[in-house]
């Protein structure tokens, strides 16, 4: 029973959440066109954008010299755990939910 309960709330608080969801949408959703940004929004934008672009680098840069500064056995055997972990990871099964609500597959009959 205790199962039920939860299972029922988990799928009332799914759909309160989709109908608020919906409930956001711009007014203005028809309009093929996005709206027009004026000149100050676009500089802002572009820096936003330069900013993660700077950020991933460097994060990338690290990861690097992280690597770099191992010495060989420790190189070897990040790049084995790297392999196992991505591995075990690939064999994974979707979200339930996306598995529930997918159409089946059929086969044609003879």
């Amino acid at each position: 029973m205790r199962k039920v309960a939860c299972f029922f709330a988990f799928v009332l608080f799914f759909m309160l959440s989709f109908a608020r969801a919906q409930d956001t949408k711009d007014v203005n959703a028809r309009s093929p066109n996005p709206a027009a940004m004026s000149r100050m929004e676009k500089k802002a934008q572009k820096k936003k954008v330069k900013q993660k672009q700077l950020a991933e680098k460097s994060i990338e840069k690290g990861r690097k010299r992280h690597e770099k500064i191992q010495t060989r056995d420790v190189r070897k055997r990040m790049k084995k755990s790297k392999h196992t972990a991505s591995a075990n990871n690939a064999h994974k099964r979707e979200f339930f939910l996306k598995r529930w609500f997918q159409p089946k597959q059929r086969t044609k009959r003879r």
